[in-house]
């Protein structure tokens, strides 16, 4: 038996100089977010006007929506998932006996897909992401895999007469994974086919204030009661076993504000913490946003930098990304009743698994009705 569990570290350690890896992800998960004009300020946007998008950054952001709106948004070259975004937003009718006037929204977002075949070792950057995919799979593995986890969510977003400058809103989002893995992995002897379900509702509360006509505030706590329910199906030599568990998800608190300098230059910064337990591993990501737009009367110029304090994980003490910050940049064009944008940056995630730039480009369309 002690021969054999060395036979199987042998092979697990020295996989992947035998064969090629794979390993490609996409997703809001990935430090990026979403929307393009949002990204291109470096998301640094808890405390601005976000359209639809708010039901990602702040569901707070919901009450800046004053017409029915529907957005969509995709990556240029994005090979496993065509939408990053997809939404629609009616704004409520005045309640005048409680002064409420608010805007629901619904939306679909890929939280992340992924597609890799190789060994991912413990330490490895990419193994603490697919680890996400994998719930109460310990450690590395070597083998194939295919996971996408979407969420699908509704919010509202809205402000009271008798306190007009702050703004509150909360959403609630059913986060659906599905996984399937073909290999080896830590606790195994044996090859194992194992598919994995896994769900949860995560809800997220958000407000901004208005301290002037300038200056705003925002704040938002995610994944509030946002536990897994693991389903586990794994067939191997021994046959074919059920197991159902549950997984505590990542914690994410950000902290932001907007101050428009003139009609034309607007600046943003925002602080953002990932923390907690999943499954069996632990995440403390911190990461500072900055971002900045020279609005026109037709086109806005977005910039913005990403700057990684923090990445840590239960067993990658102190990871650095390729570069000590992550520039950003876009253009947001408006037309009639229709904006479009677009974001260029670079991969942080990809570019740290291929050892190489790895740009994006992102696009999105939005129309006021």
């Amino acid at each position: 038996m002690r021969i054999s569990l060395w036979i199987v570290f042998l092979f697990l350690a020295g996989f992947d100089s035998a064969a090629a890896r794979l390993f490609e992800t996409e997703g809001s998960d990935l430090l990026m977010g979403v929307g393009a004009a949002q990204i291109a300020q470096g998301g640094a946007v808890v405390a601005s006007e976000n359209g639809l998008y708010s039901l990602y950054w702040n569901p707070a952001g919901l009450s800046d929506i004053h017409e029915n709106q529907i957005t969509l948004s995709g990556q240029f070259n994005r090979p496993l998932a065509h939408i990053s975004f997809a939404g629609i937003a009616y704004v409520l009718p005045y309640f005048s006996p409680f002064g409420f006037r608010g805007t629901v929204g619904i939306s679909y977002l890929p939280r992340v897909h992924f597609k890799a075949k190789g060994t991912f070792k413990e330490s490895e950057l990419e193994t603490a992401f697919l680890n996400t995919a994998l719930p109460g799979m310990p450690g590395g593995f070597s083998g194939k895999l295919d996971s996408k986890t979407n969420d699908y969510r509704l919010g509202i977003g809205g402000t009271f007469d008798l306190l007009p400058r702050l703004s509150l809103g909360a959403s609630i989002g059913r986060v659906k994974c599905h996984t399937l893995f073909s290999g080896y992995h830590k606790e195994s002897l044996n090859p194992a086919d194992i598919e994995i379900h896994a769900n949860a509702w995560a809800i997220d509360l958000g407000a901004k204030y208005r301290l002037t006509n300038q200056l705003t505030f925002g704040a938002t706590l995610k994944h509030i009661n946002g536990d897994l329910d693991v389903h586990t199906v794994t067939t191997d030599t021994k046959g074919t076993r059920i197991r159902t568990s549950n997984a505590p998800f990542v914690k994410d608190i950000s902290f932001g504000v907007d101050y428009r300098y003139s009609p034309n230059w607007q600046f943003a910064f925002s602080y953002q913490m990932l923390y907690g337990h999943y499954s069996k591993s632990t995440f403390d990501i911190r990461l500072l946003r900055i971002g900045g737009t020279y609005h026109t009367d037709s086109l806005d110029y977005h910039f913005g930098l990403i700057a990684p304090f923090k990445i840590q994980t239960v067993v990658i003490k102190d990871l650095k990304l390729p570069a000590p910050v992550l520039p950003t940049v876009g253009l947001t064009y408006r037309h009639g009743r229709t904006t479009y944008s677009v974001a260029a940056y670079i991969h942080p995630v990809m570019t740290f698994a291929t050892h190489r730039l790895k740009p994006a480009l992102d696009l999105s369309i939005s129309h006021r009705f």
